[in-house]
């Protein structure tokens, strides 16, 4: 479904204009997957999520501090834009590819300050980039693998029980590929429905 609608974004939300901590953008026309939990305070999983890794590398005391967050992905609605999102980090599990799940190292229930249109994948469908500022700044550990979890909180979605959005792709894949995990609690890389290759999922990381 595509949205019509006019979108501006707010002044001062460019992050062309911020410095970047970790930064890995939408690739056009890559598509999206599905990434839901059914709420934010209670985050099991509804089908499936999605997560990737990360590294921000920095000299001194190997911590970096967080400010916003960003990520491209597509809508069912323009009605959805504003809902909050379940963004979690996580460790790497130790000798494998994947998080350890057992519990994030930090979560938040955030609604997007802002997004903009970015263009359509691969299947037809309007991407957007959406604009996250945390209410606080969140000091994380810097020079080590980190996984991050962007999902639409199905309880506070403009459809119960249906798939509202969509977390957009990114490539080159940068340490590991995007993971899946599923309801029934396998892991597994996500597949690119156009080409069927691996792909990374597109956010980027502001202090």
């Amino acid at each position: 479904m595509k949205i019509a609608t006019t979108l501006l974004v707010t002044a001062g939300l460019s992050g062309a204009a911020l410095a970047q901590l970790y930064s890995q953008p939408w690739s056009a026309p890559l598509p999206s997957h599905e990434s839901r939990v059914r709420w934010c305070k209670t985050p099991t999983v509804s089908n499936q999520v999605c997560f990737d890794d990360f590294r921000v590398t920095v000299a001194g005391a190997g911590v970096f501090t967080m400010n916003r967050i960003d990520w491209w992905g597509t809508l069912s609605s323009p009605n959805m834009w504003q809902r909050p999102m379940y963004i979690a980090i996580y460790r790497n599990t130790p000798g494998a590819c994947k998080p350890d799940t057992t519990a994030p190292i930090w979560k938040i229930c955030l609604k997007p300050k802002d997004f903009s249109f970015q263009g359509n994948d691969c299947t037809g469908r309007q991407v957007f980039r959406f604009f996250g500022i945390l209410p606080a700044p969140v000091t994380l550990p810097a020079n080590t693998n980190l996984w991050i979890q962007i999902s639409e909180d199905d309880r506070q979605s403009w459809r119960f029980g249906l798939q509202d959005f969509g977390w957009s792709e990114a490539r080159p894949i940068r340490n590991c590929p995007a993971m899946t995990l599923s309801g029934a609690g396998a892991f597994g890389p996500i597949v690119n429905p156009c080409d069927g290759n691996s792909a990374d999922l597109a956010f980027a990381i502001y202090p």
